[in-house]
């Protein structure tokens, strides 16, 4: 996997995980303590990720960050199985 794939697998499952838990980009945004540009960026894709911006999400989310950058799945899981 080049790094142009796994920003694109890394906007995937966040945007799923944000849209399942119902929050905006903006929501999520400011849960995470992040510029709305740059979680539209994340969410394009467009922009290599750190890890402190997916420990962020995650937390957010209360969804673990290995499911922002796990393959072949329908849904990041969430801590204790379900979504928020």
């Amino acid at each position: 996997m080049n790094p142009e794939e796994f920003a694109l697998l890394v906007a995937r499952n966040v945007r799923a995980c944000r849209v399942r838990s119902g929050l905006s980009q903006s929501e999520l945004a400011d849960r995470a303590g992040l510029e709305s540009d740059c979680l539209a960026q994340v969410e394009a894709g467009s922009v290599p990720v750190s890890s402190h911006v997916l420990f962020e999400l995650a937390h957010a989310l209360e969804c673990p960050v290995q499911g922002f950058v796990q393959e072949n799945q329908s849904e990041p899981k969430y801590a204790g199985g379900s979504p928020p």
